[in-house]
């Protein structure tokens, strides 16, 4: 997790430049890395209600942040192309609703709870882009910096299912599978651009998803980009508001102190 569009960007902007190397010849160094979430902790307290039941008051961290560079290079070495492309996104899931255990029999119990899924989500992203272009003896130079910051919430739901051990009076162990259904949109974000031509722009802006044949490759491919107004035009299509995919199916090992 996340699944969705960020990993299909990624993944789109490293065909990007293969493409763009396979139509210019040349060579291609590096790539961009999709983000990785490994495993995660979370801390649960569960408020009792009535005999079995409870409330049930769950929250985690989740953190990735990954780069990467692609090197382009002509045949005959008066063009080079550089771009750095970063990610880093952070994420705060609670979970609120309602738990029932029963003991089943000796120290062994069933669990079970469900609720709501609620998550706050923070995306940067960082680009920068230089190009040098070699042409009768004299040097062209070209660049970019752009930089944003996104925030948006969700709302979604969780379910669990799981069995408890009971180690002693005050401590068990456990262990549980848990689906969850959470989809986040809606984001929206400060940038900040300059380059090479003295432009400075410093926005508002919307995160979309859409898909652009915007490099003359007569190829369309996806784009994940924080835009003031809704992208239109001839050579964009498939334009939405940018999604992740925070759902996901998994087991988890914890201990639970009694008090």
């Amino acid at each position: 997790m996340p699944k969705g569009d960020l990993d299909t960007w990624i993944q789109s902007y490293n065909s990007l430049w293969k493409a763009w190397q396979a139509k210019k010849r040349g060579s291609v160094q590096g790539e961009f890395m999709p983000l990785d979430f490994g495993p995660f902790c979370e801390a649960e307290i569960r408020i009792p209600i009535v005999a079995g039941f409870a409330l049930c008051l769950e929250g985690s961290y989740l953190s990735s942040k990954s780069d990467g560079t692609v090197d382009y290079k002509n045949q005959s070495g008066s063009q080079q192309e550089t771009h750095f492309l970063l990610n880093d996104l952070k994420a705060f899931p609670l979970k609120i609703g309602l738990g029932f255990s029963s003991p089943v029999f000796d120290k062994f119990s069933i669990l079970a709870a469900g609720g709501r899924h609620i998550i706050f989500v923070s995306y940067k992203t960082r680009e920068k882009y230089e190009a040098k272009f070699l042409s009768l003896g004299t040097e062209y130079f070209y660049w970019f910096n752009k930089n944003i910051t996104y925030h948006s919430e969700a709302l979604g739901y969780f379910a669990s299912l799981g069995v408890q051990y009971d180690i002693l009076p005050f401590l068990a162990v456990g262990i549980e599978a848990e689906k969850i259904w959470s989809k986040v949109d809606g984001f929206k974000g400060s940038s900040s651009y300059q380059d090479y031509t003295g432009r400075k722009e410093d926005q508002k802006v919307t995160l979309y998803f859409y898909e652009s044949n915007e490099w003359g490759l007569n190829q369309y491919f996806y784009v994940l980009d924080g835009q003031k107004d809704k992208p239109e035009g001839s050579l964009v299509r498939k334009v939405r508001p940018g999604e992740f995919n925070f759902g996901s199916f998994a087991f988890k090992i914890g201990l639970t102190f009694k008090f």
